[in-house]
């Protein structure tokens, strides 16, 4: 608690030091699973004051001492750890930029995004067993930034979709927030500013509700926001204050619902036409099977948008995953507006 509390005041020469002292009392004592938790404690005041080695090596001894006590969720948690000060490195490194000739990753980093993999599929692996959602959500989220690192922008955003999807379900605002934008950032890169600019309105509107307010995660939607669509403070100011829409949709009323059919016809040419196959695509069949994959998952979403004013959730098409489920979730979400 004392370490808390000094680290709400930023002074972190005295969390340290309440920090160490919980790791002796608990090491003398052999209580593996408390100096586990003060070791994790430990290393991540260290990676805030940006001394990645001594963050690593404390997290990496917890990590030895967890395993011979079997806690899968406490692996999990120092796992997460490893793979977030793994990550740290490319936000301290000089990273070639994207579009390069010369791309190839100096072998430091090449050796950190590795490392980072490992550990967060482990992650991925031992949340689940223990079904801790939330962490399974952090892994995901970690999971995300690894992929992107590796250029792998599809896989990325299905992850950061997974991620926010978790986190809705077990309430963590602010992290779903941060996976919104996460998702927003994706969109982005994927050339469709529309979907980029509505996830980062609903990540601000979520951190704006009462008793959920975090002025950190709205601040990093609302620059992100001046990215997409530059507007003047004023108007951010204007919307602060407004009452926020947490319906997560800017589009237009349709008043009732939509005819079940001519969605299910419609919908079966934008699939068509986003997958540009020639096979029949069957009510029942897997559309992943059909050819849609992450990256067209997003295009399709983009459409059925645009072609029925409604707002999906960008993993709607893994969530109705054929041809006859999504036509049903189409039609609901349109009587639901």
């Amino acid at each position: 608690m004392i370490t808390e509390v000094y680290l709400i005041d930023k002074r972190y020469d005295e969390a340290l030091e309440a920090a160490n002292s919980c790791v002796d009392v608990h090491r003398a004592a052999g209580q593996r699973r408390r100096l586990v938790d003060a070791m994790l404690k430990v290393a991540s005041i260290h990676l805030d004051r940006d001394e990645r080695y001594f963050a690593l090596s404390i997290a990496e001894e917890a990590q030895g001492i967890i395993e011979q006590v079997g806690c899968r969720q406490s692996e999990a948690k120092i796992l997460c750890l490893i793979a977030e000060i793994q990550l740290d490195a490319f936000a301290c490194e000089e990273v070639p930029d994207s579009k390069s000739e010369n791309r190839r990753l100096p072998g430091p980093l090449l050796e950190a995004r590795a490392q980072a993999m490992k550990a967060v599929s482990k992650a991925l692996m031992l949340a689940g067993q223990c079904k801790d959602e939330n962490l399974r959500g952090t892994a995901l989220f970690l999971r995300t930034q690894v992929l992107i690192h590796n250029s792998k922008g599809s896989e990325a955003l299905r992850s950061a979709m997974e991620a926010e999807k978790v986190f809705a379900k077990v309430n963590a605002i602010q992290n779903q927030a941060n996976a919104q934008i996460l998702c927003a950032k994706l969109y982005h890169a994927f050339g469709d500013g529309a979907e980029a600019v509505r996830l980062a309105r609903c990540a601000m509107n979520l951190v704006r509700q009462p008793g959920f307010e975090d002025p950190v995660t709205e601040f990093a939607a609302m620059d992100f926001l001046k990215v997409l669509e530059p507007i003047s403070d004023e108007t951010l100011q204007a919307e602060k204050t407004a009452a926020p829409d947490l319906t997560s949709s800017d589009s237009k009323s349709v008043g009732v619902g939509l005819d079940l059919g001519s969605v299910r016809s419609r919908l079966y040419d934008l699939i068509r036409n986003t997958i540009a196959g020639d096979e029949d695509i069957h009510a029942d069949a897997s559309l992943g099977d059909s050819g849609v994959d992450s990256l067209a998952s997003v295009q399709l979403i983009s459409n059925i948008g645009r072609e029925f004013q409604v707002s999906l959730s960008p993993a709607a098409v893994f969530d109705y995953p054929t041809l006859r489920s999504l036509t049903q979730h189409v039609v609901e979400a349109s009587r639901s507006i």
